[in-house]
């Protein structure tokens, strides 16, 4: 269980830009084999060393080729971690603020009622003062229950959005 108050950490946008760089390498590699693909395929030039830089530069392509999905998925990745770190870190804030909100009236309502209670005590029971004020700490003490329900829900949500 979380406890209000303690920061989800990550910069989103540092995170997206993080993916960013790496989409760009993704494409800066299949870029790259497609000029060493290019010069593989020159056929102006001839000779022994020429067919053995071909060789080394087709398989240069081919290795840039096969690493460029690694650098694209792990963008992707980084993409949609940016964007549901982004969700959380604002469900989180509702759900403190909610949080927040409900403690300030749960206190607020506690302390109420037991001032009324302590009211209550001293009162003869058939004195009129105190039948309303247990009319009033009744309906202040359902709205109490309905407070610490919402406490109690907003503290779920907290824990949802960890």
């Amino acid at each position: 269980m979380n406890q209000p108050g303690i920061p989800m950490l990550g910069d989103p946008a540092a995170v997206a830009a993080g993916a960013d760089e790496l989409a760009s390498m993704a494409s800066t590699l299949l870029r790259l084999a497609a000029t060493l693909d290019a010069i593989a395929n020159d056929n102006i030039t001839e000779g022994e060393s020429v067919d053995a830089i071909r060789e080394r530069t087709e398989s240069a392509a081919t290795k840039a080729r096969s690493v460029e999905p690694r650098y694209a998925e792990t963008a992707a990745a980084l993409h949609e971690f940016a964007i549901s770190l982004g969700n959380a870190q604002r469900d989180l804030a509702a759900a403190e603020a909610a949080y927040w909100g409900a403690s300030d009236d749960v206190e607020r309502m506690a302390e109420r009622e037991w001032e009324i209670q302590r009211e209550i005590d001293i009162l003869d029971r058939a004195d009129p003062v105190r039948v309303e004020l247990e009319r009033d700490l009744a309906i202040l003490q359902s709205n109490l229950a309905y407070e610490r329900t919402a406490l109690g829900s907003s503290m779920a949500a907290i824990n949802s959005a960890w």
